[in-house]
């Protein structure tokens, strides 16, 4: 009996702390807006800049066996740039598929 009231008393501590966790995780979520940000235009990420985008399509990056055949599979990524950008460094965002690599 001892054990049972023990595991009931570990599932409710589980349950309340996540609800405790998610809350507080849910609270950090919602910013409050800080006001326009100061500076002359075009100000980059506040203003759009460069209207138009340069598509590079199927760039090849590596290969890898197919999951059925085992045979080499090329992997290939599309490329979104700002045209016109004369910047070398630049941020970049991965936009990643979670299909498992077998579908989608």
């Amino acid at each position: 009996m001892k054990l049972r009231s023990t595991s009931r008393f570990a599932r409710v501590t589980v349950a309340v702390g996540g609800v405790l966790m998610m809350s507080s995780l849910l609270s950090g979520c919602f910013v409050t807006s800080l006001g326009p940000i100061s500076g002359t235009a075009p100000l980059r990420y506040r203003d759009v800049v460069f209207p138009n985008v340069t598509i590079s399509s199927d760039i090849q990056y590596g290969s890898a066996p197919d999951l059925n055949t085992q045979q080499p599979v090329a992997l290939k990524l599309d490329l979104y740039q700002p045209t016109g950008d004369k910047t070398a460094a630049r941020p970049a965002v991965v936009y990643a598929h979670s299909g498992g690599f077998s579908g989608g």
